[in-house]
């Protein structure tokens, strides 16, 4: 049926690789404008939500340097076939999912899966083309994975609209089947390798980052000052401390702490995380287009594809002022871009025209793919050959903790703003003085219970508590845009004080 041999098998495999980052990146950005029709149509808690994204990057961040090192274990096929059955499997439960935990674990397998999945099928296109074509397959295998992702809010908001919310979990998996069967006739048994692992150090890290992220999460629920959240934010800065101590010591280290003294990735990727704790507010601009401004999941949708359209194209205007003028320029134009947009969006984020709204999402994108292209390739270039697998996978995993971080406290933020000021409005009338805000968690997306809650109110308290809720979600909205557009320029000041490198990046081979 297919036409295989040895001169086109490289670019069967690098299609069926492509299905591994196309479910991947679309999953990154295709729940969010789901988000508020799940809240109604299962009661989720606000809280719940969150943990819907941060379940599957918290994965990530936590798994993405093991699952490449099972690839060199087991061999990248095995790895990736072992990636599909759980990314697949995932996929499945969060599409019958009616239960908030079930549905939080189900994300976290999508993530274990994730994390298998991305480094494996990276290193099989390495590996299957030869050196003078690995560029271009590469970044054909990029391109890919930038059409979904920015292709994700849409169709999130088409199936959640006209169809189902759970075809965004379903549709993984026919895409999953064909990468299967196509890398089952055309990617060739890979060679493996017997590499050490540091066990204790992943363990560490694991505990660290999972203690500090899920204080921080749950901050909303236990308190700033109970004793979960201290005792968790002390276990984790405990580990993480444990990490850095016992990995300098070590000769195979799980963090290689001795990667941060070069200032040009230490400068790289502290930039990155700036940028992808502020590229989070994303997720809170698909529910608020939705509960606030009242479009539809596919206006919704619509729109925030609009909004990462761009970073399809000046993606490569990133690259080639990196190629002119040095890393620098380009990432202090992507930081400019980014707080501008920001601010301008605060000025304007009450009003309902598309285009006045896109007047500010599209600078936002483009200074996304103006920071990040730069970064990566700088980060990587200025680590030896030998080290360069170790640099690129703590780059990844630090990129992934930059989002999972901004996730956590935008989040907290927003919830905290929005119950502080509504709870306070509450007060201030007799008829709702004694109300629980909580009752009405959930609200603007027309929540069963929050409807309920509002239905044993008098019409006139009704009115009061209707509006008020939405006043205090759009201040909890302007804070979190404020805090991420104040991101920006500490990203800026960061990159500027570490990076040195004037002149295009040479990778070496």
């Amino acid at each position: 049926m297919f036409n295989l041999n040895e001169k086109n098998r490289k670019w069967w495999v690098l299609f069926a690789m492509t299905s591994a980052i196309s479910v991947i990146y679309i999953d990154i950005t295709v729940l969010p404008v789901a988000l508020p029709t799940i809240q109604r149509l299962l009661g989720f808690s606000d809280l719940g939500l969150q943990w819907l994204i941060n379940a599957y990057t918290l994965t990530l961040t936590v798994f993405v340097i093991a699952g490449g090192r099972l690839g060199d274990r087991l061999g990248y096929r095995t790895a990736f076939y072992m990636g599909q059955a759980l990314f697949g499997l995932g996929s499945l439960l969060c599409g019958i999912s009616y239960h908030e935990w079930f549905f939080i674990t189900s994300r976290v397998i999508q993530g274990i899966g994730a994390t298998m999945l991305f480094p494996n099928a990276f290193a099989i296109v390495f590996s299957t083309f030869p050196p003078e074509q690995r560029g271009k397959a590469i970044g054909l295998y990029v391109s890919v994975g930038s059409v979904f992702l920015a292709m994700g809010p849409f169709i999130g908001g088409v199936f959640t609209q006209y169809l189902s919310w759970r075809l965004i979990f379903w549709i993984n998996i026919p895409i999953l089947l064909i990468g299967f069967f196509l890398a089952r006739f055309s990617v060739p048994p890979f060679e493996k390798r017997e590499t050490r692992f540091d066990y204790g150090g992943f363990v560490t890290f694991c505990l660290g980052i999972t203690a500090l992220i899920v204080a921080l999460m749950q901050t909303r629920v236990w308190g700033w000052f109970s004793p979960f959240t201290i005792g968790l934010l002390v276990i984790g800065i405990f580990f993480l401390i444990l990490l850095y101590k016992f990995d300098w010591k070590t000769d195979d280290p799980f963090l290689d702490f001795t990667l941060f003294k070069n200032r040009n990735y230490s400068g790289s990727i502290f930039a990155t995380v700036a940028t992808q704790m502020i590229l989070m507010i994303t997720i809170f601009w698909a529910m608020y287009f939705q509960n606030a401004l009242g479009f539809s999941p596919s206006q919704a949708g619509t729109l925030t594809l609009l909004s990462n359209m761009p970073i399809i194209f000046t993606a490569p205007l990133g690259g080639h002022l990196l190629d002119k003028r040095g890393p620098l320029l380009p990432i202090i134009i992507g930081f400019f871009f980014l707080a501008g947009s920001l601010i301008w969006f605060l000025q304007i984020l009450d009003q309902k025209n598309i285009l006045l709204l896109l007047s500010a999402l599209i600078p936002f994108g483009i200074g996304i793919s103006f920071i990040l292209t730069p970064c990566s390739i700088t980060a990587i270039a200025e680590i030896s050959p030998e080290r360069r697998g170790m640099a690129t996978s703590t780059f990844s995993m630090i990129r992934q903790f930059g989002a999972t971080l901004g996730m956590a406290m935008l989040g907290t933020i927003f919830l905290d703003v929005q119950e502080s000021h509504f709870a306070e409005v509450l007060k201030r009338n007799t008829e709702t003085l004694h109300l629980d805000p909580h009752q009405f968690q959930g609200l603007l997306a027309k929540k069963s219970e929050a409807l309920q809650a509002l239905t044993n109110l008098s019409s006139t308290s009704q009115e009061f508590v209707k509006n008020n809720f939405l006043n205090a979600y759009i201040d909890s909205f302007w804070v979190i845009n404020l805090v991420a557009s104040l991101i920006a320029p500490l990203g800026l000041i960061i990159a500027i004080s570490l990076i040195r490198k004037k002149n295009r990046p040479e990778i070496d081979t």
